[in-house]
């Protein structure tokens, strides 16, 4: 059963990402896609690559609270890896 969750939520996570790539690839500025990457990103532990996607979906939008909470950890995260 654990097992078919992960297959699960893998599975879950790929069709996210395609589905954000793709609005990304029609629209460069659909925060909402940026921020839906960036969000995938860190929960990954890509602290890097999820701090681009964030900084571009703050860059959009500078006034979402949730965006920039979740730049704060991705940068938080990425610091902790080479403290």
């Amino acid at each position: 059963k654990e097992f078919a969750a992960a297959a699960s939520l893998q599975e879950e996570r790929r069709h996210s990402r395609a589905v954000f790539e793709d609005l990304l690839s029609k629209h460069e500025s659909c925060h909402e896609a940026s921020f839906g990457l960036g969000r995938l990103e860190l929960l990954q532990l890509r602290c890097e690559d999820a701090q681009r996607h964030l900084e571009d979906a703050v860059a959009i939008v500078s006034t979402e609270a949730l965006y920039v909470s979740w730049l704060a950890w991705a940068v938080l995260l990425q610091a902790s890896r080479w403290a």
